[in-house]
């Protein structure tokens, strides 16, 4: 997770979201690589990828103390993920 959370800050997306998933595949119990790996993804700029480790993560840990914040982002990902495919509709 340290390693992840380095590359997250370091702006290295990819790095983080390989040591992320490592951490979720070796502990599947755990939630908070899900919630790292949603910010990887979405900074990457995987809209679907992001809201999808976001949701797990609040399955895993449906109190956690920033659920409501973590809410919202899926929520407003679920309106970026939306528009961006009724503009590729229209075209």
């Amino acid at each position: 997770m340290a390693v992840g959370t380095f590359y997250l800050n370091s702006g290295k997306y990819d790095a983080a979201i390989e040591r992320f998933v490592e951490a979720a595949n070796y502990e599947p119990s755990l939630a908070e690589p899900w919630k790292f790996l949603g910010e990887a993804y979405e900074k990457k700029g995987a809209l679907p990828s992001a809201l999808e480790s976001y949701k797990k993560y609040l399955e895993l840990l449906p109190g956690a103390a920033d659920s409501a914040k973590v809410r919202k982002r899926i929520s407003a990902l679920g309106e970026k993920i939306g528009k961006v495919s009724s503009k590729v509709a229209a075209h």
